[in-house]
């Protein structure tokens, strides 16, 4: 169903059984909020009585082009799959839960599942051998651009040092990509033993504060207040 077109759609709903609530229902109830309109004004789309609105149509061809449909369950599904047998350093918990805990942090923040997603495969180029192709093709490009923005550089990282390394890469973020890096690193200071590392991340944002890009927003402020105040909290 995926390879729809918005029209394709709706002509396949209006000859499916009403009696068949799968897939149908489900993909009416995931088009209510992005298209804000109301369940019943889809439906009457399906039944005919009503034709869907040119702008309607122009963000439902989106959808389809950024194959958005079910896009935070599917790139959890391909972030568990990519990552399996991994585990995360410190703890050696399965590599799964740091991308899920991210997820998490994120969520309280935006509700924006372009963003949901790519927090969801951030790891997957650098630790997965996963192309930025792969990822178009899956998630759409704007998903698999913050993923690549979010790829390190290992190189240049061994070349500057991390602190040094991390902190250009954060001044040149753009909003979207800080906003998820920043969860990346309030989760890996909730989760690290090692004081280094976590004097590491102290540093990168005394860096980047001290000179804060033009995209620094509230929402990266109050992260780094939280990444900061859970370093003050730490025991070694």
């Amino acid at each position: 169903m995926t390879d729809m077109t918005p029209e394709e759609f709706l002509a396949w709903a209006r000859h499916k059984p009403f009696g068949d609530p799968f897939p149908k229902t489900q993909t009416v109830t995931f088009l209510v909020p992005l298209l804000g309109v109301s369940r019943t004004n889809i439906f009457t789309w399906i039944s005919g009585k009503v034709n869907p609105s040119k702008t309607s149509l122009l963000l439902m061809e989106a959808l389809k082009r950024e194959n958005r449909i079910r896009l935070v369950e599917r790139a959890e599904d391909f972030a568990r799959h990519k990552h399996e047998g991994q585990t995360r350093k410190y703890t050696n918990d399965p590599y799964a839960n740091h991308p899920e805990a991210v997820v998490g942090l994120l969520s309280e923040y935006t509700d924006d599942e372009r963003l949901l997603a790519a927090a969801w495969l951030h790891d997957t180029m650098e630790d997965c051998g996963v192309s930025y192709g792969e990822l178009s093709a899956e998630f759409g490009p704007y998903v698999a651009t913050l993923v690549y923005l979010l790829t390190n550089d290992e190189e240049e990282k061994e070349r500057l040092g991390k602190a040094r390394y991390m902190s250009k890469k954060l001044a040149a973020l753009p909003p979207d990509a800080l906003t998820i890096k920043l969860c990346d690193m309030l989760n890996n200071m909730n989760g690290t033993r090692s004081r280094r590392q976590a004097e590491t991340y102290v540093e990168i944002l005394r860096r980047v504060r001290e000179k804060k890009p033009s995209v620094w927003n509230g929402t990266h402020e109050a992260l780094a207040e939280r990444i900061m105040e859970t370093y003050r909290q730490k025991i070694f």
